[in-house]
C-alpha cells in the first residue's frame, strides 16, 4: 500500500460525490425554480460534503508529504 487508507480514500469519493450532485444541471434548475431545491443544495453542500471531506484527513496526508524544514 501506497500509505493511503482505503477509508480516507473512500470518506474521499463519498465528500466529492454530494458536490457532484449539488452542482449538476438538473438539481441547479432544482434549486432555481423552488426553496426545497436550494435547501437541498445547501444541506449537500453544507452539511454532507464538508463532513466526509474531514474524515477523509487530507490535509493530514498533504502535511505528511511536505517535506521536513531543517532549523
Amino acid at each position: 500500500m501506497n500509505g493511503r487508507h482505503p477509508r480516507r480514500t473512500t470518506s474521499f469519493l463519498t465528500g466529492l460525490t454530494p458536490l457532484g450532485v449539488a452542482l449538476s444541471p438538473p438539481l441547479d434548475t432544482f434549486a432555481h425554480s423552488g426553496f426545497r431545491g436550494c435547501m437541498a443544495r445547501h444541506i449537500l453542500i453544507g452539511i454532507c460534503a464538508p463532513l466526509a471531506l474531514v474524515l477523509a484527513a487530507s490535509v493530514t496526508l498533504l502535511l505528511h508529504a511536505l517535506p521536513v524544514g531543517h532549523t
